[in-house]
Order: C-alpha cells, then sequence, then structure tokens
C-alpha cells in the first residue's frame, strides 16, 4: 500500500545517534567534585536505552585535552548529515584569554600555553 512508505515532509530519519559523553571531577587546584564523571554514567546509559538507542563513546582519557579533543573528532567524523550527534561535558571550566576551556583531571589554572 502506497500510504505505508509516506513520509511527512521535512521529517528524515537519521541514520545513527552518537553521542560523546565526558567529565571530570577536576582536581585540588580546583574545588574537586563529587559526581561530575556519575552524571556521564548516568546519562551514557540513558543515552543507551532502546528509546533513544545511542552509540556512546565516553573519553578513555580525561587528563589531556588533546587527547579528548582527538577522541571526540574521531566520533564527529563518523557522522553524516542526517545523523544526530550529542557532544556532553560534566566539569568545571575557566575563562582564559577570554576564551572557555574546560577543566580536565590534570588541568593547571596557571597554564595558558596552547600548541598551535
Amino acid at each position: 500500500m502506497i500510504f505505508e512508505t509516506f513520509k511527512p515532509f521535512g521529517v528524515l530519519e537519521p541514520m545513527a545517534r552518537r553521542a560523546f559523553v565526558f567529565g571530570s571531577n577536576a582536581n585540588s587546584a580546583f574545588d574537586v567534585l563529587k559526581y561530575a564523571r556519575v552524571d556521564c554514567d548516568r546519562l551514557t546509559a540513558a543515552l543507551q536505552l532502546p528509546r533513544y538507542s545511542f552509540t556512546v563513546r565516553q573519553a578513555e582519557v580525561a587528563n589531556d585535552r588533546y587527547e579528548v579533543r582527538k577522541q571526540l573528532d574521531q566520533v564527529a567524523l563518523d557522522c553524516v548529515e542526517e545523523d544526530i550527534f550529542i557532544s556532553y561535558f560534566s566539569g568545571h571550566g575557566m575563562l582564559t584569554a577570554g576564551k572557555l576551556e574546560l577543566v580536565l583531571d590534570h588541568s593547571d589554572p596557571n597554564m595558558h600555553t596552547r600548541k598551535p
């Protein structure tokens, strides 16, 4: 029957649902958080429920911003235009030279160097 394949105009079927989740409880140079990583675990579990069916990747290392960025880029580059992509961070942030930086496990509030 023709109505079985009909989809309303503008409704897209996503090819995949992907998420990148990471968090940091920080370190003694900042106010240490208790639940940032727990938040990540709970969000991961919720996104993986059959109702949402996301493929979730949690950051394998949460102390090196370049490694976290590399992992995030890998997940994002696997996406195509029709996919749904979520990136989630739980933790502190700090302003450095007017830019927001995420505080990771080994972040140093006195270090302002960046890789080019």
